[in-house]
């Protein structure tokens, strides 16, 4: 069953009628939302949500691209202009901006696509069109990645104590202990990826889904799934595992693969769905 949350104009918070770009419910499970240009909102009851914007808040954009959450009890906010806010969960009215986010490190970041944050630096990493940054929170410092260049950083992932960094360049795979990276050849463009033990899902810019085995080793083995299969669209923005199912948003509807059995549903609006584009 798809339960939809709409707009409700009488509330003093209403949910966001502008298109939301990504989704974080946090440790303590609080759901909060990255919208286009109607700032960051954050769930404070049923259907009820808390705005933060740049005229209420320090905020620095209003159209917010990505969420991650540190070790520390915060929660790292990423804007389609590049810029870094967070909130610390013990004070969530409070919006704050990092120190050192007017260097000229901090300054060549464009859209943040992106972030993840490492527990073994203590860091957020941050995945850009201009490249692969990261921010030590030990320092308050921003820094390039510069072990390698890589160039259009679309998602990354930790597993393990590695970081796998999907890019315009291709699939990187980074030694989070030395830094080190290497490439792994033959891998598609993807928007996102996700480990799964042996397996990697990465959801490809208009070839769909690729279920890869034995992804480390030197002969991978991959199957795809495809609109031929079933799947909603083969351009595919985002992937979600939950438990043996994994979810598929698209520009044409979502989709669920049971990763166990390869049967694919998609959903569209007649389904319920108030929108195709996810």
């Amino acid at each position: 069953q798809i339960d939809n949350l709409s707009p409700i104009e009488t509330t003093s918070s209403p949910i966001p009628s502008t298109p939301v770009r990504a989704i974080h419910i946090d440790s303590n499970d609080n759901l909060w939302l990255a919208t286009t240009e109607f700032g960051l909102c954050r769930q404070v009851g049923n259907r009820v949500f808390r705005n933060y914007n740049t005229d209420n808040s320090a905020l620095l954009s209003n159209t917010i691209t990505a969420f991650c959450e540190d070790g520390h009890g915060r929660i790292w906010i990423g804007t389609v202009d590049g810029h870094l806010n967070y909130v610390d969960m013990s004070s969530p009215d409070v919006v704050r901006v990092p120190e050192g986010y007017k260097s000229d490190i901090a300054r060549n970041i464009d859209v943040v696509l992106g972030m993840v944050y490492d527990d073994v630096n203590d860091c957020i990493w941050l995945m850009a069109r201009s490249g692969l940054y990261y921010y030590d929170l030990g320092r308050s410092a921003f820094s390039e990645y510069s072990n390698v260049k890589i160039s259009g950083c679309l998602s990354a992932f930790i597993d393990s104590g590695k970081m796998l960094v999907s890019s315009l360049d291709g699939l990187y795979v980074i030694d989070l202990k030395t830094l080190k990276a290497e490439k792994k050849e033959g891998f598609p463009v993807c928007m996102s990826l996700i480990p799964d033990g042996n397996t990697l899902w990465l959801g490809s810019y208009g070839e769909g889904v690729y279920k890869v085995d034995d992804w480390m080793s030197e002969k991978p083995v991959m199957t795809v799934y495809s609109e031929k299969d079933g799947l909603a669209d083969n351009q595919i923005n985002g992937l979600i595992l939950d438990g043996f199912y994994l979810w598929i948003t698209t520009e044409n509807g979502l989709s669920r693969l049971d990763t166990q059995t390869g049967e694919l549903t998609s959903y569209g609006m007649n389904d319920g769905l108030k929108s195709m584009s996810f």
